[in-house]
């Protein structure tokens, strides 16, 4: 598979932007594991509209693995702040795709943000309990160790 030259969009600041989102881009689509697809799906996440552009694109295009679109997914679950909402109306479009690994890495990526974490389900069945200690009762000094020679 050929991935066709990106477009800039104009948001980039310079030329060094532009070569690191085809390097993300690249990394996404041909990693040989599919930890350094994800990784570059990390990356993509923290990019903003041109993150979220890359990652969509990876979703939807018909020559992409399905593990290149698990990877995408991943990065469109990292999405933080304004772009979360935006990258949950591009899973919820994947809902309604026709193709049958798009509609699947998409509801597996919605039931994964809507499944409580595990350390949150933990949180609640720790219960600490600090007591107080009565006035009367304070805490043992420890006496200083003598050094001195027994002579």
């Amino acid at each position: 598979m050929r991935l066709e030259k990106r477009k800039p969009t104009g948001r980039e600041k310079d030329d060094a932007a532009v070569v690191y989102l085809e390097k993300l881009r690249h990394h996404l689509h041909f990693a040989p594991h599919s930890g350094g697809k994800k990784l570059a799906a990390r990356k993509l996440s923290w990019l903003q509209d041109d993150g979220l552009e890359i990652l969509e694109e990876a979703v939807f295009m018909q020559g992409s693995s399905k593990a290149t679109k698990l990877a995408a997914v991943y990065g469109l679950r990292k999405m933080h702040g304004r772009m979360k909402a935006r990258a949950m109306a591009v899973l919820l479009r994947g809902m309604d795709s026709s193709n049958a690994v798009i509609h699947e890495v998409c509801a597996h990526a919605l039931s994964l943000m809507n499944k409580p974490r595990r350390d949150e389900e933990n949180k609640s069945s720790l219960n600490f309990n600090i007591k107080t200690l009565p006035a009367n009762s304070a805490p043992k000094t420890h006496q200083p160790l003598d050094m001195s020679h027994p002579d």
